[in-house]
């Protein structure tokens, strides 16, 4: 190590508690201020859609700049996006203006359905679109419909009741929020034929909320009635526990979960709380959020999770979360940190590294200020080789600093970003 590298390595190790900049705030605004926005999007090029009162929203750099893309859209209340296989984008609109498709990236768009208050869009694998409507406001549709054909046609599949939510999982079994004066959830295992309520919960006007899925099968409910909070289930809904240890807000009305299978829960007023331990207990992250009334949340293909709030426009994660992924099981010889690859590197990059007992282990990358810029490991890991990747977009070209420390080990490398 060279008399310069040491010098920083010494400074860098005194800043670490009390010149952490970026750190400080978990998120930053990025736009359409004092908008109601209500759902996102993301399309295969990494694209942002946001649905507000006033239309449809675009950016194309991860949510820093934003252009309306209204062409064509007679209802700009939109409630509801998803998009296919292929990019063609859905939104579903409020006021008894339908839904509307766009196969150009939002420029342009052409109703495909008709009139009713369109809460909720989901497309599976097969590209079916799923739509679902709130029947009290909007008495022209009610329930779920679906199109196989890219909404030219739909189908009506019963529920006539409040929807709030459609989700579908890895294993095309779709799933359902709503009801009036109760909040069911239902599940379908046969693209939308028949379906199975699963638990039904009285009380309030609201229905199911938001509905999300682990890649392990563990799927969370917030049926957004009777301060019901957050419910798990590990057996595809059959059965339902409450998960709300840390949730001083119980009206859940969002979730979103990210690559490392953590938990996010957006409230009114309350803002966005966290779990990463399967919703065992909660912790707040409301850091740079000035506005902690959540309608909804997303994480975007690149880690960041994106928040919409009522009237206060969007927020961005600072940070990408990233997923630590397990190479090997063997019990390494030694601690080590391997050089990333690769490097020089534009975007993203990797990190290897190796732990030969149980510990608590977090890996942070600095700039050349010494100042902490993303948090990549926070939490404790058994013996092995792990390697995790660091997406830089956002970020200026320059020298990087990354640290790892398990316990009193510890150890810095440097890596480069060019643009």
């Amino acid at each position: 190590m060279t008399k310069s590298f040491t010098i920083f390595f010494t400074a860098l190790i005194s800043m670490e508690a009390t010149d952490s900049v970026v750190a400080q705030n978990f998120w930053q605004r990025v736009g359409l201020d004092s908008l109601y926005v209500y759902d996102f999007a993301f399309n295969s090029q990494g694209h942002v859609f946001a649905g507000t009162d006033r239309g449809v929203f675009r950016s194309t750099n991860n949510g820093d700049n934003w252009t309306q893309i209204n062409s064509g859209l007679t209802d700009t209340s939109v409630t509801a996006l998803s998009v296919n296989s292929v990019d063609h984008v859905f939104a579903g609109t409020w006021n008894e203006g339908g839904v509307y498709r766009s196969t150009d990236v939002g420029t342009t768009w052409m109703q495909v359905f008709g009139e009713g208050c369109w809460s909720s869009i989901a497309t599976n694998s097969s590209d079916h679109i799923f739509v679902g409507a709130v029947g009290y406001d909007c008495p022209s549709h009610s329930g779920i419909w679906r199109s196989t054909d890219n909404g030219k046609s739909w189908d009506s599949l019963g529920l006539n009741i409040l929807i709030e939510a459609i989700e579908i999982n890895k294993s095309g079994d779709i799933f359902t929020g709503g009801g009036f004066g109760v909040s069911n959830i239902y599940r379908s295992s046969d693209n939308g034929a028949n379906w199975t309520l699963l638990y039904a919960m009285g009380g309030g006007s609201g229905g199911g909320e938001a509905i999300v899925f682990q890649q392990n099968g563990i799927m969370y409910w917030a049926p957004g009635v009777n301060d019901a909070g957050v419910l798990r289930s590990t057996d595809n809904g059959t059965t339902w526990d409450t998960v709300n240890a840390g949730l001083s807000n119980l009206n859940v009305w969002s979730l979103a979960i990210d690559s490392n299978e953590y938990i996010y829960a957006g409230t009114p007023g309350g803002g966005v709380f966290h779990s990463s331990n399967n919703g065992i207990s909660w912790d707040t992250i409301n850091t740079g959020l000035t506005n902690r009334s959540v309608w909804s949340l997303a994480v975007s293909p690149s880690g960041y999770v994106f928040a919409a709030t009522w009237g206060g426009g969007v927020f961005r994660s600072v940070q990408s979360t990233t997923s630590v992924r397990e190479v090997s099981r063997r019990i390494p010889a030694a601690f080590a940190l391997e050089q990333n690859y690769p490097n020089p590197f534009n975007p993203s990059t990797v990190i290897r590294y190796s732990l030969p007992v149980t510990g608590y282990v977090t890996l942070k990358v600095y700039n050349a200020l010494g100042q902490e810029v993303a948090s990549l490991v926070n939490e404790e890991l058994k013996p092995g080789t792990y390697e995790v990747r660091w997406d830089a977009s956002g970020f200026a070209s320059g020298v990087y600093f990354y640290r790892l420390q398990a316990g009193s080990l510890a150890e810095m490398k440097k890596l480069m970003l060019i643009r």
